[in-house]
C-alpha cells in the first residue's frame, strides 16, 4: 500500500537523484530545500534573479515610504515649533497687557481677551 509506495519512492529518489546524502537530509527544511533547488536547477538563475529583483523593488518602496514618513515628522516638528513660538509670544503680550492694566484700567479688557485666547490654546 501507501507505505510501500513511499518506500519505493524514497529508494527511487536515492538511486536517481543528483543530490548528496547531506542535501537530501536538508530537504525537510523549506528554506534549505529552496537553496538546494537553486543550486541544482538550470532555471534557478532566472528564478533567483527574479526573486532578487522583487526584493530590491520592495526595499526601494520601503525606503521611499521611510523618506516620506521622515519628511512628515519634520513638518510636524516645524509646525509644533511655530505653535510654541506663537504661544510664547502671546504670553509675553499677556504680561505686557497685565502690566498696562495695572496702570491703566482701560487696558484691562485687552489683558482679559489675551488671557481667554491663551486659555483656549
Amino acid at each position: 500500500g501507501a507505505g510501500r509506495a513511499s518506500g519505493a519512492s524514497t529508494s527511487w529518489l536515492s538511486a536517481t537523484t543528483a543530490l548528496t546524502v547531506e542535501e537530501r537530509g536538508m530537504l525537510a527544511n523549506e528554506a534549505k530545500a529552496y537553496q538546494i533547488f537553486l543550486q541544482h536547477d538550470p532555471r534557478a538563475q532566472d528564478i533567483w534573479s527574479s526573486d532578487l529583483q522583487k526584493l530590491r523593488q520592495q526595499r526601494k518602496e520601503r525606503m521611499e515610504e521611510a523618506q516620506l514618513v521622515g519628511e512628515e515628522i519634520e513638518q510636524t516638528r516645524e509646525a509644533t515649533n511655530r505653535v510654541q513660538v506663537s504661544l510664547e509670544s502671546l504670553k509675553v503680550k499677556l504680561r505686557e497687557a497685565e502690566e498696562a492694566a495695572a496702570v491703566d484700567p482701560a487696558a484691562e479688557q485687552r489683558a482679559a481677551t489675551l488671557k481667554e485666547v491663551l486659555c483656549s490654546e
